[in-house]
């Protein structure tokens, strides 16, 4: 989800980064680290050798040169323009100077939402009314919008999501759905 996937990695390396998250847990509702239950031996993750913990696991993923591509590529398809194929040009271009940015200002993504929101790319034209909402998206900003309170019909809002094609709490798999374009056409009789 960080890297992309086909992007250098194996199962192998999805198995050891695993083990490099021992230890991590819950208390209540805080984070906590219990020591006794993480795997120190040693793991080969992503052609490095050694006693791996989640911050090391971390830093490992962002060495890696296509972390920054593939998250600023996110951001750009979800706020900017989720049309299907590859980028044009001039949309690799600007996916590029952000994704430089993004290792610059040390992963900090504020900055990058701020340069992206303030560029002339993102009210160009082409990618005007370009993005496609899913249907959450679609009932939770209509419920906004029309300032309804959605206490009195959640399980209708929950039935039309699903009849939408995305039954809430049931994603089609630890990914989660495509979205925009990508997302299942309905079609009806």
């Amino acid at each position: 989800f960080t890297l992309g996937e086909g992007q250098g990695y194996t199962e192998d390396d999805i198995k050891e980064g695993a083990r490099s998250l021992t230890g991590f847990t819950r208390v209540d509702d805080a984070f906590y680290f219990n020591q006794r239950n993480h795997d120190s031996d040693s793991k080969n993750l992503l052609g490095r050798r050694g006693d791996f913990n989640g911050d090391d696991f971390v830093d490992l993923i962002f060495r890696r040169p296509s972390a920054a591509t593939f998250i600023t590529e996110k951001l750009y398809r979800f706020f900017v323009n989720d049309a299907p194929g590859e980028l044009d040009k001039t949309q690799q271009r600007f996916v590029r100077s952000l994704a430089a940015l993004l290792k610059d200002r040390q992963w900090e993504l504020k900055p990058i939402l701020r340069r992206l929101f303030k560029t002339k790319h993102f009210y160009d034209e082409s990618n005007t009314g370009s993005l496609i909402k899913s249907p959450i998206q679609l009932i939770v900003q209509t419920i906004r919008s029309l300032r309804t309170p959605p206490d009195r019909s959640v399980s209708l809002l929950v039935d039309a999501a699903g009849v939408m094609g995305q039954r809430i709490f049931f994603p089609p798999n630890v990914k989660g759905w495509d979205g925009g374009r990508a997302f299942r056409r309905i079609t009806f009789l």
